[in-house]
């Protein structure tokens, strides 16, 4: 009888366990399920997020953007002293492209937007995991 009751304790265990690991991935899948519902469809292209950075160019510049592997670095006298210019940046998970032939998406696809030219070069940094 204690053996059965020890195996019946095991059991117990054991489905609570599994008991657990099923609450978390019902956890896991309405987070992912959030996120979809987050996308938004613009002109076929589906967006994750998006953010502003009002860029001037009498000091340098910084968009740090390290949950989608982006890092731009915009330095001093980038654009024009005294003038101002806001980049618009997109962070894209999908949509119709044309891509050059023999050219795949290998990663993120971003959209930068910048209504003026730069002086400098402007180093960006894509880090992917």
């Amino acid at each position: 009888l204690d053996e059965k009751e020890v195996q019946l304790q095991e059991l117990r265990a054991k489905a609570d366990s599994l008991i657990s690991q099923l609450r978390e991935k019902e956890n896991e899948l309405t987070q992912l399920k959030q996120k979809k519902l987050q996308l938004e469809e613009k002109d076929d292209i589906y967006v994750v997020d998006e953010t502003v950075l009002t860029l001037t160019g009498d000091e340098e510049c910084t968009l740090n953007w390290p949950e989608y592997g982006l890092h731009i670095n915009f330095p001093k006298g980038s654009l024009p002293s005294g003038h101002t210019a806001e980049l618009q940046v997109k962070a894209i998970v999908a949509g119709h492209f044309v891509l050059p032939p023999e050219c795949f998406i290998m990663s993120g696809i971003y959209q930068i937007i910048c209504p003026r030219r730069f002086n400098k070069k402007v180093t960006l940094h894509l880090r992917h995991s």
